[in-house]
Order: C-alpha cells, then sequence, then structure tokens
C-alpha cells in the first residue's frame, strides 16, 4: 500500500461483532482506524488488534461526540444501531431520535469535515417486511414491519439524499 492509498477511517460501532471485522480487515490493509463506540463498550472483539487502533467512546446521539470522531476521517463505517427489531416498536420515538435524527447529525457532520464516503451496514432484511417472493432480490419492494426496519430504509434514503 501507498501512502497516498492509505486512508482514515472511523468505524462507528467498531466494537462489535460486524465492526470489529471490518476495523481488523482496515488495519491489515495498512489504513488508520479509529473506532467510536458507547462508552463501557467491551473490547474483546478487538483485543487481538487493539494497539493497531484508536478508540474513543461516547454516544452516538451527542453531536459533539460524534463530531470529534469524525475530524480527519476520510471514511466511516456506520454500523451503529441502538435498538434491535424486538425492542424498536415498544418505543419508536426513541428508535426515530437515536438512529434516523443521529445519523441526519452524522452525515451533517461528515459534509462540514469533507469525509469523501460513509459506508452503512441497514439490515439483514427487515426493510423488505413480509416476502413477495423468494429470494428476495435488492429490487424487492420495501414495506417493514417494525420500527428497526422503517428506521434503517430512512437512514439509507437520507444517504441516498446526502450523496
Amino acid at each position: 500500500m501507498t501512502d497516498s492509498s492509505k486512508q482514515r477511517c472511523l468505524v462507528l460501532g467498531g466494537c462489535g461483532f460486524i465492526g470489529s471485522h471490518i476495523a481488523e480487515e482496515l488495519v491489515r490493509l495498512g489504513h488508520d482506524v479509529v473506532i467510536f463506540d458507547k462508552t463501557n463498550v467491551s473490547e474483546v472483539n478487538v483485543a487481538k488488534f487493539r494497539n493497531s487502533v484508536r478508540i474513543l467512546t461516547g454516544d452516538f446521539t451527542n453531536e459533539n461526540n460524534v463530531a470529534a470522531a469524525l475530524d480527519g476521517m476520510d471514511v466511516v463505517f456506520h454500523l451503529v444501531g441502538t435498538t434491535l427489531p424486538q425492542n424498536s416498536v415498544a418505543n419508536p420515538e426513541y428508535d426515530i431520535e437515536s438512529n434516523i435524527v443521529a445519523s441526519v447529525r452524522m452525515l451533517d457532520a461528515c459534509v462540514a469535515r469533507g469525509v469523501k464516503r460513509v459506508v452503512f451496514s441497514s439490515s439483514g432484511g427487515t426493510v423488505y417486511g413480509i416476502p413477495h417472493r423468494l429470494p428476495i432480490s435488492e429490487d424487492h419492494p420495501t414495506d417493514p414491519i417494525c420500527s428497526y426496519g422503517i428506521t434503517k430504509l430512512a437512514i439509507e434514503k437520507y444517504l441516498a439524499l446526502y450523496h
């Protein structure tokens, strides 16, 4: 890897299962990696490469925490989710505020800081709802049946808008 291809990458939710694997691969490829995750998060998933990354902790819904993590980044991997399909319907307001609103604020901060790319991990299919046909292709109609799926789809739409 040449210095010109080396990128500064932020992995939001990087101590989680998927995020830690992405962060580890980015380190292996020679990129500078910063992980942002919630306060008091377990670092067990990043233990074997912990000394090769910088870990910042904070609250994804806190604009200042996220803005500080974004400073100097080229690429952001957005893997933060504050709810699960099962519990998202119990408090849709929280789901909207902590996922959609926080993601839009993060996108605004990315634009302000010149971040070149945002990679978003949406859902394993909750955006599609009840299948009309199998297998489900990416052009399948979207009709989520829980708040989690609705918020993931809304974030996808905002990403397209910002693009």
